[in-house]
């Protein structure tokens, strides 16, 4: 009996279609901590609104930056995930605007002095929620080292409480 079959035409192309969206979404989370739906994914370059651009380091690469994403192949899908990190990253689009000669570089420090302290404020309220964790795992630890201990305690007694019953059973027994 045969397993199931790889998908094939359309159905491949929206599996890696797929796919890439949620490694280039993972991807922008990770690098800058910014949460975008997979949906949400671009490729072309600076469209307003948007938090984050690429930095395309491979020329190769950038036919592939000029379409949308929906409208790729499974190779250039693949080719994408392959070379994420390597050839190309997420950049905030901050970056991309602070190329401007408009910006200071004293303006570039208050936003980047904004920015350490919002990833500041995140690493604690991480700390916080595993610090949390911690004691929540600890107390349901020693509720369960408690009713392990109340679970042995009982099955001593019942066992004592069955060699007692034995013992007048055996008792009963041999009296006449």
């Amino acid at each position: 009996m045969e397993g199931p079959s790889e998908p094939t035409g359309n159905a491949k192309r929206a599996f890696w279609r797929s796919k890439c969206r949620e490694r280039l979404s993972q991807h922008i989370y990770d690098t800058l901590g910014l949460a975008i739906k997979a949906l949400d994914i671009r490729l072309k370059p600076i469209e307003s609104g948007r938090p984050y651009s690429w930095q395309i380091d491979n020329p190769k690469l950038l036919p592939l930056f000029e379409k949308h994403l929906s409208k790729h192949s499974v190779g250039a899908y693949i080719q994408l995930c392959k070379s994420l990190k390597h050839d190309f990253r997420a950049v905030r689009m901050e970056i991309i605007q602070d190329n401007d000669a408009s910006v200071t570089p004293q303006k570039r420090i208050e936003e980047l002095v904004i920015e350490l302290k919002e990833t500041q404020n995140r690493l604690h309220a991480y700390e916080e929620s595993n610090a949390a964790l911690e004691i929540n795992a600890k107390s349901q630890e020693t509720a369960l080292n408690d009713a392990n201990l109340t679970i042995y305690l009982q099955q001593q007694e019942l066992e004592y409480w069955m060699g007692i019953s034995e013992m007048h059973r055996v008792k009963r027994l041999q009296d006449p």
